[in-house]
């Protein structure tokens, strides 16, 4: 007799590409109701790893990245929740501090497509990201209100993407209205950032030629696939592997700031760091910012990436 074959879990991006063109669907509501299982099964995944630990010490690998950066594994703490990362406190005689860089990667692609419609934004000191977001809701965006977000992870599917299509990635296609809508908001947006635009078809085109990209510090990436793979790839690489080279050298300038000091977590465009309980809040946050508010040299261009920094104390003193 055959053998019956074993049912297989379709994964979250056939999931999602099928919930693009199916939004109206009777299976729809299935299909989401299946992403959420999945995020959660993840996080309980990553809890379960945790259980019985009274503390962890990750390990940094600093080889590990495509991009450059730096991965934080055992456990992966990248990979918890931003919702329930209030399990994670500073052990006894230690603080942390935490580092956010603002619109970082918005902003290095603007620079190096010199797409004024950002700069200018920028210039004037105003929230990207809040500005995306009364551009797709028509009414001024506050930096807590959750839209913001929403808007961030729109621009950012726009800013990686091939086409305007690239906004159909966007989890929720319900802020432009449906599919027609999210299309048509797509097309705006970049119609209104003809340099940017140009400046990525470019790059998809010379990365298909050479098969090959590299951050501002030069840091290489191969290519393989087919154009378009190559292309996005190459793109991304410009970018994000400049983000990391900046996290890269930047954080051993704040570690030397005291030999106790321990890097916590590094993400993409942020870190924690925990610091002796002796240093005082306000003077090592100081230290830190001025180090990293420093201009950087990217593409022949003077870019100052502001940051934003928070203070996490230890519960046991």
């Amino acid at each position: 007799m055959p053998q019956s074959r074993a049912a297989t879990s379709v994964d979250e991006p056939s999931l999602r590409a099928w919930l693009r063109s199916h939004e109206d669907s009777h299976g729809a509501e299935v299909a989401r109701a299946r992403l959420e299982y999945q995020e959660l099964e993840g996080t309980c995944r990553f809890l379960r790893g945790l259980q019985g630990l009274s503390s962890v010490r990750p390990r940094v690998l600093v080889t590990a990245q495509v991009s450059g950066r730096w991965s934080t594994s055992d456990p992966p703490l990248v990979g918890l929740p931003r919702d329930i990362r209030g399990i994670l406190v500073p052990a006894y005689g230690t603080f942390w501090t935490g580092m956010d860089m603002d619109a970082v990667e918005a902003r290095l692609a603007a620079t190096y497509a010199q797409e004024h419609r950002d700069l200018d934004v920028l210039a004037r000191g105003e929230d990207l990201h809040a500005a995306t977001a009364q551009d797709i809701f028509g009414v001024p965006i506050a930096y807590e209100d959750p839209r913001r977000r929403q808007a961030k992870t729109v621009r950012y599917n726009l800013l990686y993407a091939w086409d305007h299509r690239g906004i159909l990635e966007a989890k929720d296609l319900t802020l432009f209205g449906g599919r027609a809508g999210a299309l048509e908001f797509a097309r705006r947006f970049l119609a209104a950032r003809p340099a940017l635009t140009t400046t990525k078809q470019r790059v998809f085109a010379e990365c298909a030629r050479t098969h090959q990209a590299r951050s501002a510090f030069g840091r290489l990436r191969r290519l393989t696939g087919d154009d378009k793979t190559q292309g996005k790839d190459g793109w991304s690489q410009t970018i994000q592997a400049t983000v990391s080279g900046m996290m890269n050298r930047l954080i051993p300038q704040w570690l030397a700031l005291d030999p106790d000091a321990r890097i916590v977590l590094n993400q993409h465009d942020g870190c924690i760091l925990s610091w002796p309980i002796v240093w005082p809040r306000d003077e090592i946050v100081a230290q830190c910012q001025e180090i990293a508010d420093r201009p950087w040299d990217l593409w022949g261009y003077k870019v100052i990436v502001p940051t934003t920094w928070a203070v996490v104390e230890s519960p046991y003193g």
